[in-house]
């Protein structure tokens, strides 16, 4: 239920196979990943009507806060940070803090499309390399844009603020997907969010994770 969400808790975008079929971009996000979880943001608000989220958007161009507008085969993993109560307040206050200097300096937060899709890239290396070779080799991102963010590196950094690396790639900027977080030792699942008239479908949906 939206009431029982908390401000920063991490939402995973999943996209169903019927989705994909008709959406060629979360398409390609997919199969470079190995994955279909191609989204992620970070939870601000939640009322019974409306969810906000901190999130980058391609579409829109910019970082910001955006209603959470579930379509049609898409899932909402919702996953809880396991820390303290003082890193929950800190935590909090540094959303807070963001949305302060993304309404002072609006141009200043870019969706960073040339850099993700590096970072897309890296990943389906990453993934390869340790599937056919059994090894785990970090690549960093050689694209450094300090003011373009893209969804993934947005809720990374911001757990980086408190001192959490949500997964092992952490440790090198801009790099980490959105599917790594479903698998983060500081994260739990609490739910999921869909549409109640996809239930039928979701019960026959063979999971990619």
């Amino acid at each position: 239920k939206p009431e029982e969400l908390r401000k920063g808790d991490v939402l995973l975008s999943y996209k169903t196979n019927s989705h994909l079929k008709t959406h060629f971009l979360s398409r390609l996000i997919s199969i470079a990943e190995h994955n279909q979880i191609t989204h992620s943001a970070i939870l601000y608000s939640a009322t019974p009507h409306r969810i906000r989220m901190l999130a980058a958007s391609g579409t829109a161009g910019k970082v910001d806060l955006f209603d959470l507008k579930q379509q049609e085969g898409e899932i909402w993993f919702v996953l809880r940070p396991k820390i303290t109560p003082v890193q929950e307040k800190e935590l909090c206050d540094i959303i807070d803090q963001w949305i302060k200097d993304i309404r002072k300096y609006p141009k200043r937060y870019r969706f960073a499309e040339f850099k993700s899709w590096t970072a897309t890239f890296i990943g389906f290396l990453y993934t390869e390399i340790i599937l056919h070779f059994n090894q785990i080799i970090m690549i960093p991102n050689i694209v450094r844009a300090r003011n373009e963010f893209f969804c993934s590196e947005i809720v990374d950094n911001i757990f980086k603020e408190i001192g959490i690396h949500l997964v092992l790639r952490s440790m090198h900027d801009s790099v980490v997907g959105p599917a790594e977080l479903f698998f983060s030792p500081h994260l739990k699942h609490v739910g999921m969010i869909y549409n109640q008239n996809e239930r039928a479908e979701l019960e026959k949906e063979n999971w990619v994770i």
